[in-house]
């Protein structure tokens, strides 16, 4: 119960946040399409399942069992996770995303060109994790979904392992880019020689 408390406070909180106030007017005037579509499908879900969230705490509160619609919801929320995610997979894909990272975010350890090549992955792996929870909660029911979620379970860290192939290949890359670069001394250095 205090999960799902917790978990309802924290989406009410987002929806309560992408609420459009007079600046986010402003933004989505001179938005593009997908900007407004990444929008709506902020804002529209996060509502919606903030009323679900508090909905199924109110039923629970009542007597009425909910811990498998709290599973729904949450397995749904996860999706909605994912498909937000996608929707900056072609800008990121296609190179037109940012190569430096957004305001506020912080990569200390990790380049943000390496986060952005390894995307693709994560949201693969992160799809695929969600539909192996999905089906974790159907294989107490017994049958083929037992040997769907072993599958889903697989892919997803596989998927898991090959982001962080395409993350140590990447930053090794940058390393060693870095590394074989000719700095202000040795160039200075070279000029005297």
């Amino acid at each position: 119960m205090t999960v799902e408390v917790l978990v309802a406070i924290l989406v009410s909180a987002l929806a309560l946040l992408v609420l459009p106030r007079r600046r986010l007017r402003q933004y989505l005037a001179t938005a593009s399409t997908l900007g407004r579509l990444q929008y709506g499908l902020l804002l529209v879900p996060s509502i919606v399942f903030a009323a679900l969230l508090w909905a199924d705490l109110w039923a629970g509160s009542l007597g009425h069992s909910g811990s498998s619609r709290f599973n729904v919801i949450i397995v749904a929320i996860a999706l909605w996770g994912v498909v937000l995610a996608a929707t900056r997979l072609p800008e990121i894909m296609s190179g037109r995303a940012s190569r430096t990272p957004p305001t506020g975010s912080e990569f200390r350890d990790i380049p943000y060109p390496v986060v952005l090549a390894a995307a693709p992955f994560m949201v693969g792996a992160a799809f695929l994790v969600t539909l192996a929870f999905a089906a974790s909660l159907l294989s107490g029911r017994g049958g083929p979904y037992s040997q769907l979620f072993v599958a889903l379970a697989a892919a997803a860290g596989l998927a898991v392992l090959l982001a962080f192939i395409v993350v140590l290949i990447v930053w090794t890359k940058l390393l060693l880019r870095r590394w074989l670069r000719p700095t202000h001394r040795g160039t200075h250095h070279t000029r005297r020689e």
